[in-house]
């Protein structure tokens, strides 16, 4: 028997195969020819060619014996789709081709009828065309046998057909007529068309179909298949159904399947031991299918009712209904075993089993296997057996106030190493979860409030906190790992796609792949390898050398507790690396966290540095080629290393004094891109937020921030904490937050809007010259929305030439104006605050300034100290305040009340201070230098300290009324100083001078009842030289 190859080419020919797997061609032309194949499974092949207006064909040919395991190609080259049409005779099939009238090609399959669902549905043929041969009926009733061993394709035709298809694979179609199709042994396809049918699928794992007509269908042993089919209606526009169909043994391991449905609607009902199941196309068109003897759950249908194409299956369980029922998975199988009512006992046996225990206190064992296993409602005992077994858990809550349904109370005797706590919680308000030890047992409460609660009890397992959630509740889904403690063993562990899992390896060298919700991953003991996922993980190196990954997702990272050296990458994502130093709890002795690298430390990432030590840890920066080393250490006996590769780290993003104590975080950025960042600080620790280029929003957290707005328009905001806050360059907009903050304004000529919050706020200003010309260079023109009582105004010359200040009120605000000469100008706008002129020096300002803000009419003791070395302007206002100028040549203004006014410059040095006391009975001391104090009016206390002091007194008339300065007390006037009482306005002044003991007294008169008077501690009036002229009187030391 040879396999040959035969081609007629032109004219017409006759070709015979004989025995062998024959390949026959007619050959090209326009001619007839005849072609039998023989015995064997031969080949029939015919060509179109297109010549730019038709199909150039075959002619008409003729297969004489085209049968079963035969094949017929038709194939196509150039041109458009080719037109297909199909006719029968009463006992053969014709197929012509083509692409319009002139040219025609047909092909007549000689004793065999090609079934329709062998050829296109639209009569369109692109490429080939290739028919496989069956067994075929005709038009009676046919019954048809097929090979046993052998894959057969049985066709019954029109006919009241019964089709066999013994052994093997075998594909059955029953076409028209009321047909019985049996597809014997091997995993058979079985199809139902039109009328009444019934399909029995026999041993094997089959695929039984149904369209048209009321069929009756079984599967038989094995897990089988039923789709049930929908043929489109084309003048309604909906799928027509399949009928009223039933099956009569749908169970374990079978499916149901609609697949070819473009949509439906799905209800169920129950009559008897059935499950009824209505399927609707539309508001008219209705199909049943009838499931004998199984009980269909309507939580396994959809909540809407609504099936989308092809997206809906059911699956076949082993199924109790409402009484005490005892199912065991047989042998060898993966079972579904579901226990539906009563108090059921299920067993899964020795595969990969799914067991549900429905309502009633059910006890279910898995069995060998990693199995599923859930209890559902009741009281119920779950023993996962062997294997890595998944326990699921559902809570639903919200659907009324106070309102939940839980799971009971379940008991879980045999939780470990590699099992899974699936728990799911449904509706409108966050589960929460909490845990007790009792014994060796572990306890899960979960719950929605008070009224109700349901738990978990898992038998021989201690669970530690951490392996729930921090916020102690969840929604959605939460997966926790169980793990053997105190084993080293090397796990592998893969979180589950769709809720947040917690992964612990505990000891050994473990591998933790993170789901896809936002897992927690903790490594434990041992060298590990801690993979995040799509969502934001928090990852725990915890002990050893451990490689991190945190995937995709704005993750958080905690390297090793111990000295360690793990190799970290944050992956996509804004991503947080956490660091911690402490103490050993044993020896006290200090610990790190080892040598541990970053290797993608970029824009928008964050280091987060927490210390435990007690003391301040320092912070040593180091460039090494392109990487950033920093070293950490509070002493001599410890040191731990960040390396961040690929990152060059500035000095002025670590703390100024090089040290820090409790937290500490600084924030990537990318240099030289103007990126537009948008940073928040971590709550609880020092955080430096750098913008660097582009226009950036940082804002500060809890803890008193550092954040630099670098080039660009930036918003800076502070939090709670004292931040510094620097605006750098470009127009930005800054506010201050709580806190005591100091804000440093732009350092060229920008226009700030800064707004300093609560709190004792210092806003600076700085006058400079440019660095490349020299020449002056100010801060623009800046505005400050609130300057208030106890705010600071600080400016500071490196001009090198006095600054002059200019004071205008315009309205409710005052505007100073600043310049060294007419090549530049800067002003701050004081909104809603008028400053007075005595609250400025009354010259140029050749070093710095310092300007305090105060309430005016507002009575209130205040606390006013200025900057050290500073030239500050402190106005105490109302009340009976304490201003301190701590150096710099200041000028202080008590205002009305008893107030205690000190420059307060022994430690600095420099003097010059001017102290008024103005109103009340003050207390002013000038410390060093030459200072000038004025007492006002009241009985005042004067110290000048050292120096050449001048004190000054003053007597004046305002044209109605004469103001006198009181009795006065100098206590030290000294070898240097100078004593004035100056009148105003008087015309003359009378004034006596007496010695009283080692004391002088003067005393000044300005007509009758207004008298003042000095007492000069320790001062003989007979050392002293005095004159009188006019209304001034001089006194020296």
């Amino acid at each position: 028997m040879f396999a040959d190859t035969l081609d007629g080419a032109g004219g017409n020919d006759t070709l015979d195969g004989g025995d062998g797997d024959d390949q026959l061609s007619g050959g090209y032309g326009a001619d007839n020819d005849q072609m039998t194949g023989g015995a064997g499974y031969d080949s029939f092949r015919a060509e179109l060619v297109w010549n730019g207006t038709d199909y150039e064909g075959f002619g008409a040919d003729v297969v004489t014996d085209f049968s079963e395991g035969d094949m017929l190609e038709v194939i196509s080259f150039g041109g458009p789709a080719v037109t297909l049409s199909v006719s029968y005779t009463a006992t053969d099939t014709v197929l012509t081709f083509g692409a319009g009238t002139p040219y025609e090609s047909s092909l007549t399959l000689q004793n065999y009828i090609v079934p329709e669902w062998d050829l296109p549905f639209d009569g369109q043929v692109t490429g080939s065309l290739m028919l496989h041969g069956s067994i075929g009926g005709i038009v009676s009733d046919d019954h048809i046998i097929g090979l046993a061993g052998v894959d057969d394709i049985l066709s019954g035709g029109a006919g009241n057909d019964t089709l066999e298809g013994l052994s093997g694979n075998d594909s059955l179609y029953g076409d028209a007529g009321d047909d019985l199709i049996l597809g014997g042994e091997g995993d058979d396809h079985l199809y139902a068309f039109e009328d009444a049918d019934t399909l029995e699928g026999g041993a094997g794992n089959d695929t039984l179909f149904a369209d048209l007509g009321d069929e009756v269908l079984s599967g038989g042993s094995g897990m089988d298949r039923f789709e049930l089919g929908a043929v489109y209606d084309p003048v309604s526009g909906m799928d027509v159904g399949f009928g009223n169909d039933t099956i009569t043994d749908f169970g374990e391991g079978d499916t149901l399947s609609l697949s070819a449905w473009s949509g439906a609607t799905v209800s169920a009902s129950h009559v008897g031991t059935d499950t009824v199941l209505t399927f609707w196309a539309g508001t008219s068109q209705e199909s049943t299918v009838t499931l004998q003897n199984y009980f269909v759950d309507p939580a396994e249908l959809p909540s809407d009712g609504i099936i989308l194409a092809g997206d809906w299956t059911l699956w076949g369980y082993g199924f109790a209904q409402v009484s005490d029922d005892l199912i065991v998975d047989g042998p060898g199988l993966s079972s579904w075993l579901y226990g539906e009512g009563g108090n059921d006992t299920l067993f899964g046996e020795d595969m990969n089993d799914w067991l549900y225990g429905g309502t009633g206190a059910d006890s279910l064992e898995g069995g060998d296997g990693s199995d599923v296993l859930y209890g559902e409602d009741g009281d119920d005992v779950l023993t996962g057996g062997a294997g890595f077994d998944q326990f699921g858990f559902d809570v639903f809550t919200g659907y009324a106030p106070g309102e939940a349904v839980g799971f009971g109370n379940d008991t879980v005797t045999d939780f470990g190493d590699g099992d899974w706590l699936q728990l799911s919680s449904f509706g409108a308000t966050d589960t929460t979860i909490s845990l007790n030890h009792v014994g060796s047992d572990t306890i899960l409460t979960f719950g929605a409030g008070t009224d109700h609660e349901s738990t978990i009890t898992l038998q021989n397992y201690v669970m530690d906190s951490w392996d729930l959630p921090p916020s102690g509740s969840f929604s959605g889904g939460l997966g926790i790992y169980g793990y053997a403690y105190g084993v080293a063993t090397d796990d592998y562990v893969v979180g589950a796609a769709g809720m947040m899992n917690h992964l612990d390896g505990y000891a050994g060298n473990d591998t933790l792949i993170a789901g896809d919700m936002g897992d927690y991953l903790f490594g434990g003991l041992g060298d590990d390898s801690l993979v995040g996922g799509i969502g934001s993980d928090q990852i725990h190196g915890d002990f050893g050398d451990d490689t991190i990954l945190g995937g995709d997702g704005d993750d958080t990272i905690y390297a090793s507790l111990e000295a360690d050296s793990d190799l970290i990458t944050g992956g996509a994502g804004l991503d947080r690396v956490h660091f911690e130093l402490h103490s050993d709890y044993l020896t006290g002795a200090g610990i790190g966290f080892g040598h541990d690298t970053v290797t993608d430390f970029a824009d928008g990432d964050v280091l987060e540095l927490e210390t435990y030590l007690g003391s301040p840890v320092s912070i040593d920066l180091v460039i090494s080629g392109s990487d950033t080393i920093l070293t950490f250490g509070a002493g001599t006996d410890h040191e731990s290393t960040i390396t961040l590769q690929n990152y060059v780290m500035d000095s002025w993003d670590l703390p100024p004094s090089g040290s820090f104590s409790g937290g500490l975080g600084i924030y990537g950025y990318a240099y030289g891109v103007a990126t537009d960042d948008y940073v928040v600080g971590a709550a609880g620790m020092m955080n430096h937020l750098d913008g660097y280029a582009g226009n950036d929003t940082l804002i500060a957290g809890d803890m008193g921030d550092y954040l630099f707005g670098g080039l660009g328009d930036d918003s800076l905001v502070g939090g709670i904490g004292s931040d510094q806050i620097y605006g750098d360059f470009g127009d930005d907009t800054i506010l201050g937050g709580d806190g005591d903050d100091t804000i440093y304004a732009s350092l060229e000529a920008d226009n700030d809007l800064i707004t300093g919050g609560a709190g004792l706020d210092r806003v600076h200003f700085d006058l400079h010259s440019d660095y490349l010309t020299g020449a002056g260079v100010g801060f623009g023109h800046d505005t400050v929305t609130d300057f208030a009582d106890g705010d600071v105004l600080e400016l500071e010359n490196y001009l090198g030439s006095p600054v002059s200040i200019d004071l205008v009120i315009t309205g409710s605000d005052t505007i100073l104006t600043f310049g060294a000469g007419t090549d530049h100008e800067s002003t701050i706008t004081l909104q809603n605050y008028h400053m007075m002129p005595w609250d400025l020096p009354s010259h140029d300002l050749s070093s710095d300034l310092s300007v305090m803000g105060y309430s005016y009419n507002i009575y209130s003791d205040d606390l006013l100290t200025g900057s050290a070395g500073v030239a500050d302007v402190l106005d105490g206002g109302a009340g009976n305040d304490t201003l301190t100028g701590f150096g710099g040549g200041d000028d202080l203004y008590g205002g009305t009340g008893d107030d205690v006014l000190s420059a307060d410059d022994v430690a600095i040095g420099d003097g010059g201070n001017w102290l008024f006391g103005d109103q009340g009975n003050d207390s002013l001391t000038g410390g060093d230098g030459s200072d000038h104090l004025v007492g006002g009016e009241g009985d005042d206390l004067l110290t000048g300290g050292t120096g050449a002091d001048h004190f000054q007194f003053e007597i004046y008339t305002d044209g109605s009324d004469t103001f006198d300065f009181g009795s006065d007390l100098v206590t030290d006037l000294e070898v240097g100083d100078t004593l004035e009482i100056m009148g105003w306005g008087l015309g003359s002044l009378s004034v006596s001078v007496t010695q009283i003991g080692t004391d002088t007294l003067i005393t000044a008169e300005a007509g009758t009842g207004h008298e003042s008077s000095i007492l000069l501690q320790d001062v003989l009036v007979s050392t002293r030289d005095w004159s009188l002229s006019g209304e001034t009187f001089m006194l020296w030391g």
